[in-house]
């Protein structure tokens, strides 16, 4: 499963909650890429998740939900509301799924991506 996010900003916030800044790689990139309009996105129905969805630890029920989708293959790509802010989403990627192929991965256009000092400093 390759996990992704919405946007930029996201996917720095998303970096930040799982990794300590003292563990962050010099060389981290961000790596576009392009969903075509036509291609099916599953959704999770946010009444199946369980009460605390996005308390920490993660419950493990949505490890189960994601294998379930992976192993059935629906869709090549899956919108998951985000755990850290709810009103924005990330997707998952599945690219064991036929149509995985579809998804425009632009590496060519890597951009280096460094974290703001001021987002790593300790309170």
């Amino acid at each position: 499963m390759v996990y992704t996010a919405s946007s930029e900003p996201l996917a720095a916030l998303e970096t930040l909650v799982h990794v300590e800044p003292s563990e962050l790689p010099d060389d981290l990139v961000i790596i576009p890429a392009e969903i075509p309009d036509d291609l099916k996105i599953g959704k999770i129905n946010r009444a199946r998740l369980p009460k605390a969805w996005n308390s920490y630890p993660a419950p493990g029920v949505l490890q189960d939900i994601g294998d379930e989708w992976l192993s059935k293959k629906q869709s090549a790509v899956l919108c998951v509301p985000s755990a850290i802010i709810s009103t924005v989403n990330n997707y998952l990627l599945n690219p064991l799924h036929e149509e995985f192929s579809r998804i425009n991965i632009k590496r060519k256009e890597l951009m280096p991506f460094i974290f703001n000092k001021r987002l790593l400093k300790k309170t």
